[in-house]
């Protein structure tokens, strides 16, 4: 943890400043209150972000034998030969019901915007229910 680096100027020196330099002083003091307090927020997101990714790391730690099963029942891979990829030899197709995964992942975007979307409209008529 870093300590406080500037340090006030001795009272007999501030007394003897004019009013225009203890203004400067200040003034430079708020600016550099302000940069620090901005680095300081830009360090605390930057944390923020390394805490998520670290979850998502966790999460996969725990739960990545039971996604990569569920992912097996659930996919029909085939390989896709007539497609050859000097890079990426081994390229497959992927195929079929993707149920399992959606129960492990949640249902895919569109899907679930329409539910909430249709929630939002069950809300709305039974407001205008109670309101009759």
């Amino acid at each position: 943890m870093m300590r406080p680096t500037a340090s006030l100027p001795s009272v007999n020196y501030l007394l003897r400043c004019s009013k225009d330099s203890l203004q400067d002083l200040e003034l430079a003091a708020l600016s550099r209150a302000a940069q620090h307090l901005k680095t300081a927020k830009l360090e605390w997101e930057e944390a923020a972000a390394q805490k998520e990714i670290a979850g998502v790391a966790r999460w996969l730690i725990e739960c990545r034998e039971q996604l990569l099963e569920q992912s097996r029942r659930s996919l029909d891979i085939s390989p896709v030969p007539e497609f050859p990829n000097l890079l990426f030899p081994n390229v497959v197709e992927v195929t079929g019901p993707k149920k399992g995964l959606d129960a492990l992942l949640g249902p895919p975007k569109e899907a679930a915007n329409e539910a909430s979307e249709d929630r939002a409209a069950r809300l709305r008529g039974e407001q205008l229910k109670k309101e009759k």
